[in-house]
């Protein structure tokens, strides 16, 4: 296992799209499918705060949410680690690491959504607190209400 380190808002635009053109087909319906990657790590650069995971200069863990202070409310838009990283619990410390900064914001609430027909991932949500809030296909919306 890699010795990484951990940051907040380090990467840039290009490290991002490389990330996301790594990790895109490990993606249920894969990301390139649903979004325009470059637009989206643009998007993600100036509007996400972000939790990132490095080994070296590579970026291999990113989690981004975007935070509503002011309804004490966050949405985490994407939670991906790259081929060849995964299962080392990288996903599970970048989503852990979200949690400590929300309530550090007095932010009480993260939703995401996640694909209705994967389990794995579901599963992976639920064991760390998040509940289905709306049931729809393709995608479910879950939340964790945190505690500060």
């Amino acid at each position: 296992m890699a010795t990484l380190n951990y940051s907040e808002n380090q990467s840039d635009h290009s490290e991002v799209l490389l990330h996301l053109e790594a990790c895109d087909r490990d993606f249920y319906v894969p990301l390139s499918e649903r979004v325009n990657l470059a637009k989206y790590s643009e998007k993600l650069i100036g509007h996400s705060f972000r939790l990132e995971a490095w080994d070296s200069t590579k970026l291999v863990g990113l989690a981004a949410m975007y935070l509503d202070e002011q309804h004490a409310s966050s949405f985490l838009t994407s939670l991906s680690v790259c081929p060849g990283y995964q299962q080392q619990g990288i996903a599970k410390h970048l989503l852990s690491r979200c949690k400590s900064v929300l309530r550090g914001r007095n932010i009480v609430e993260l939703q995401l959504e996640a694909a209705a027909e994967d389990a794995t991932v579901q599963g992976f949500y639920r064991s760390q607190g998040f509940e289905v809030i709306l049931n729809s296909v393709p995608h479910q919306r879950m939340s964790c209400y945190l505690t500060v």
